[in-house]
């Protein structure tokens, strides 16, 4: 069963680079991971005048670019997809760190700055924290420069069968 963990903090509180070094150091190990960002503003990966944007532009519901190293796959859907749905659609990973998507049941790891707001979003299924701000409560707590700490933890508490 595929493992996943949400990463959840403010906005420029650090998630993308914690989920990035993760990333990383999992991937060298051998690890399989897939990342799963959350854009509640919106987002866009086509360029304005691409083909792929013309052709979702068109009236396509589905829109997959391929190439040799690459396939990128642009699905509109009527509402925000909750993360449960969109690790279902995917297939032989280890884990799956998610960015965003607080309101999920998932384990989540806490990402706070000091000269950042501070986080008012749900944390009842948060195991740990990473930051300059610590000791978080009772978290299992890191520093940004704790990342290979941090990617023990999740391999021993998430990954290890």
């Amino acid at each position: 069963m595929t493992a996943i963990i949400t990463l959840v903090g403010e906005s420029d509180s650090g998630k993308t680079m914690v989920a990035s070094e993760l990333i990383r150091i999992l991937t060298e190990e051998g690890y399989k991971v897939a990342a799963v960002k959350h854009c509640p503003h919106g987002h866009d990966v086509d360029k304005e005048g691409s083909d792929t944007y013309r052709m979702a532009l068109a009236g396509a519901s589905t829109v997959i670019a391929v190439s040799p190293n690459k396939v990128t796959k642009i699905e509109r859907t009527e509402s925000d997809l909750s993360l449960e749905l969109i690790v279902k659609a995917l297939d032989g990973f280890d884990l799956v760190i998610a960015e965003g998507f607080r309101d999920n049941k998932t384990p989540k790891i806490l990402v706070q700055r000091s000269d950042g707001h501070p986080y008012t979003g749900p944390i009842l299924t948060a195991t740990a924290a990473v930051g300059d701000t610590g000791p978080f409560s009772a978290l299992t707590c890191f520093r940004f420069d704790e990342i290979p700490e941090l990617a023990t933890y999740i391999r021993n508490r998430f990954l290890t069968s």
